[in-house]
């Protein structure tokens, strides 16, 4: 009985610590977002709008509308360049997904890959539309393809705005394979390609 109580005392003291230690994901995530600081980019917990959701995930049984979507991160490349005017200040930032096989969602879409937030109000969707097509014709679509052949397969999508540049990563790799250095170098070339298309910053008066 007395080494009963004992082993049930053993579990009660270690039980909590086991629970609170990091698992293999939880330390193979830490390695990628400390590696991600270490080559400046910065890395944030986000979410994308599910592009093809199914009908329970868009209304509950009680037939309240949801907003299903996907949990990622936002690794960011800064622009090196000083902050440049996007979209005359109409806009802070343009998020571009990828569009699945069989989206269930009406979409509207830039490239034959990338589409825009179907979250978004149809005034602002057409604001960045109308921002896209003028860079578009001036080499954006080819950039974005490119960059887009660049990143890892389990990329949702990209964002770009006046200070940089990012991708919704799901961060299914791991330091050793590569993954970040590989989001680094397509990003930094991207934002070569996305400084020259921008407005240049108006002089200050």
């Amino acid at each position: 009985m007395q080494w009963l109580i004992i082993a049930l005392v053993v579990i009660l003291v270690i039980g909590p610590v086991m629970y609170l230690a990091p698992t293999a994901k939880d330390r193979r995530l830490t390695a990628l977002r400390t590696q991600a600081r270490q080559e400046g980019l910065s890395v944030n917990l986000s979410s994308v709008p599910k592009l093809d959701p199914t009908a329970d995930e868009r209304v509950s049984a009680a037939g309240a509308e949801r907003d299903p979507r996907v949990m990622c991160a936002h690794y960011r490349l800064p622009l090196r360049s000083s902050l440049l005017p996007f979209a005359q200040g109409a806009i802070s930032q343009i998020d571009l997904l990828i569009s699945p096989a069989e989206p269930t969602r009406t979409l509207r879409t830039v490239t034959s890959v990338l589409v825009l937030d179907p979250t978004l109000d149809r005034t602002l969707q057409d604001t960045q539309l109308e921002f896209l097509t003028k860079l578009g014709a001036e080499g954006l679509y080819e950039h974005l393809e490119q960059l887009l052949s660049a990143l890892p397969e389990d990329v949702l999508g990209v964002s770009l705005s006046n200070t940089a540049s990012a991708c919704f990563w799901r961060e299914r790799g791991s330091k050793e394979s590569g993954e970040v250095v590989r989001i680094k170098r397509a990003l930094e070339e991207f934002n070569q390609h996305l400084t020259q298309l921008l407005p240049a910053s108006p002089k200050s008066v």
